[in-house]
């Protein structure tokens, strides 16, 4: 950085010249309603598309995705005992990670039940809401 761009001032504090703040502080757009009606359209359009198949495959074509054949049972004895249990309920279960993403299912399913919407809905919603803040 040339040195031209930053000063000393008299108590040793460095500051930018005007011509480095005006490069990296731009300023914001004069339509700000526009910007948030922007923002709020892809906020929406990104929670639709997010939503729309989150219950395929169904439950009831006895198919579920990747982990979630462990953590909706996990989840499911965390909500309910307090605590994992194995598949037949009878023993300890297979710990293998922190409990908050189990956690964060096991809020679903007490919301919409124990089906596809509930045990997904958890881990659908964060995308939805951080589309907003970038």
């Amino acid at each position: 950085m040339p040195v031209s761009l930053i000063k000393k001032v008299d108590d040793g504090r460095i500051r930018l010249t005007q011509e480095l703040r005006d490069r990296l502080f731009r300023p914001l757009p004069q339509d700000a309603v526009m910007s948030w009606v922007w923002t709020i359209a892809i906020t929406v359009l990104g929670g639709v598309l997010r939503f729309a198949f989150l219950t395929r495959p169904r439950a009831d074509d006895k198919l579920q995705i990747f982990d979630e054949v462990y953590y909706v049972h996990d989840s499911w004895t965390l909500l309910h005992n307090g605590y994992e249990l194995n598949t037949t309920n009878d023993g300890p279960g297979f710990i293998v990670h922190p409990p908050v993403g189990k956690w964060c299912i096991a809020m679903g399913e007490a919301l919409f039940g124990e089906n596809p919407f509930g045990w997904r809905v958890a881990a659908a919603q964060w995308p939805a809401r951080w589309r907003s803040c970038c």
